[in-house]
């Protein structure tokens, strides 16, 4: 299942989020929700993606005790959150090309603070010369023959200046996100995704204002490749509307970070 987030600034101190299919872009988040299954084997692969604005705020927004709030992108059966499995590290690559000088440390340190809230271990594989696109396949043991034949590719982390090739950014937009799962009726999990932002998206180094800094639109979006979508509370990360503050985790982010984390286990 692969879900496409997307932030979008329109204005200089806009971070609207919005959902649809989960992609991610910009300082304003944009959503849609579009589900594709593919053929029967491998297992079925479905593609969800967040639209923009209040529109995109999730029906299944969960409360915490100390008065925060977060949801899930999708959910099992079962009730848990559609989410990486907690077993294994998560493999991600970049691609240098138009990414601003400096932007590799905010996402290694936007990655880090998703760790430390989540558990989830993230190992970057380096630097590839793959292009996003909406039809990223999910596998590519050419390209990544180091993963094995049977490994989901990686999770490509890419800029994009005017040239934006098929994928789906408006001019507004500032990132995407697209969290993939696959698996069956009962059960899926995340096995790869896209995190693909503006050359412009944000302050490198920024990790102090949400609608200026680079930072928090990394953290907004990783959170959406973790398997969190945007909530109505403007107190959290993951608000589906232009907001000021720290670029830092609310309560019910961290709440719904520990849900989507580790502990979820195998």
């Amino acid at each position: 299942m692969t879900t496409p987030s997307r932030t979008t600034v329109p204005l200089p101190l806009q971070f609207a989020l919005a959902m649809l299919p989960v992609m991610v872009v910009g300082a304003l988040v944009v959503a849609w929700l579009e589900l594709r299954t593919e053929p029967a084997d491998p297992p079925p692969v479905t593609v969800d993606e967040v639209g923009r604005g209040m529109d995109s705020i999730s029906d299944r927004q969960n409360h915490v005790d100390d008065g925060g709030t977060w949801a899930a992108t999708d959910v099992n059966p079962d009730g848990t959150p559609v989410a990486w499995s907690g077993c294994a590290p998560i493999h991600w690559v970049h691609n240098p090309d138009q990414m601003p000088m400096g932007a590799l440390a905010d996402i290694e340190e936007a990655l880090r603070r998703v760790s430390v809230a989540s558990g989830l271990t993230f190992v970057h594989d380096g630097g590839t010369d793959e292009l996003p696109s909406a039809a990223r396949p999910t596998h590519q043991p050419t390209r990544y023959a180091t993963r094995g034949s049977d490994a989901a590719a990686p999770v490509l982390v890419a800029f994009v200046g005017l040239d934006i090739g098929d994928l789906p950014l408006a001019a507004s937009d500032r990132a995407i996100t697209v969290a993939v799962s696959e698996g069956n009726e009962r059960h899926r999990a995340i096995i790869t995704g896209q995190v693909i932002l503006r050359s412009d998206a944000g302050e490198v180094g920024n990790f102090t204002s949400r609608a200026r800094g680079l930072g928090a639109v990394l953290m907004h979006e990783f959170g959406h490749l973790v398997g969190l979508t945007h909530v109505g509370d403007p107190g959290e990360l993951m608000f589906a509307q232009p907001t000021m503050g720290d670029a830092s985790w609310g309560p019910g982010d961290l709440a719904g970070l520990r849900q989507v984390g580790a502990r979820g286990g195998c």
